[in-house]
Formats: structure tokens, sequence, C-alpha cells
């Protein structure tokens, strides 16, 4: 009777997202024949991935007007999550200035400012821009079957001065679960 009503209770306070430290295995008696019991719990992680982006890679003339050059990289974002979203963030890894812009850097030390937004299945662009995030459906297959689901644009500064040259810089995405 005692052992049941334990039983019960940690089954009770497992489904209403409590441990249990009550619990734990018996040992059998020693006899013709011994039984023992043994507590058996599963947790299922959530878990969220980001892949498929592919690098942007762009070529554009001295005398190119930048706001008309953008690009955007195409990926999946998968998550298993209760609600199905996420959270997308983006930091730089040559930072922002105070314009809230990203800064492509060239070999000289030439700077070209850029900004990145994202968007998903048909939403509109959102800034990334100083630690914003957006929010947005994930795909809830691993392989996102059902078609890409995020879309981000880098679009240059409109005011950019174009210069010859290389500029480069890395761009990280973090997903976190909502």
């Amino acid at each position: 009777m005692i052992t049941h009503t334990l039983k019960t209770i940690g089954l009770v306070s497992l489904l209403a997202g409590f441990g249990t430290t009550a619990m734990a295995a018996t040992d059998g008696s020693l006899g013709t024949s011994s039984s023992a019991s043994i507590n058996i719990n599963l947790t299922v992680l959530e878990q969220l991935q980001i892949h498929s982006l592919q690098d942007i890679n762009m070529q554009v003339a001295e005398d190119s007007n930048p706001a008309n050059a953008s690009a955007v990289s195409q990926g999946c974002v998968y998550a298993n999550t209760p609600s199905g979203y996420y959270s997308l963030k983006s930091t730089s890894r040559n930072g922002q200035e105070q314009n809230g812009q990203y800064q492509l850097k060239g070999s000289s030390g030439q700077q070209v400012g850029y900004s990145l937004s994202a968007a998903s299945n048909g939403s509109s662009y959102g800034s990334l821009a100083n630690g914003q995030s957006q929010t947005f459906k994930a795909s809830n297959t691993q392989d996102c079957s059902g078609g890409k689901n995020l879309n981000i644009k880098m679009q240059l500064d409109p005011n950019a001065e174009l210069k010859p040259g290389s500029y480069h810089d890395v761009n990280y995405l973090q997903v976190n679960p909502i």
C-alpha cells in the first residue's frame, strides 16, 4: 500500500513537471523467488538546428548604386519544441558601427557597411541589427522537406563608397527556442 502510494505520488509529480527524489530501485528479498523494481524515466530534449545556408558572395562595379546591391541566403531551421517557434539573432566578427550596420572590412582597413534582415515563409523581412531578434515558425521535419524556411538578406549601405578591393566579414546566426 505504501509503495503503491509513493509510486502514484511520484508519477503525479513527474507529470506535473516536478522531479522526484523519493523514488529509487528496490531490492528483492532472499528466497526461492525474488522481485525488485526499477523506475524508468524518459526525457525528450528540445532541439533546434539551423542548416543549409550558403555563403553570400557579391561582385559589384565601383560605379554601382549600393542601394541596389543585395543578396539572399536560404536555409532551414528545424525545431521539435512545443511552440514550434524560434528566435533568430545575428552577431558579426567585425562588429557594428553606431549606425547599426555590420562592416565588411578590406585588406587596407577600408570598410563597407551592410545590414542583415531575415524572413520566413512569405513574411516580410525584419532587421537583425543591434542585437534585434526575429521570431519565426520552424520546420517540424529536420530536412525541411516542405522547403527552405529561412531567408537571410544582406543589403549594402546605400551610401557606401565602393572602392576596388575585397571585403570580408563573418556573421554568426543563433536560433533559440521560444
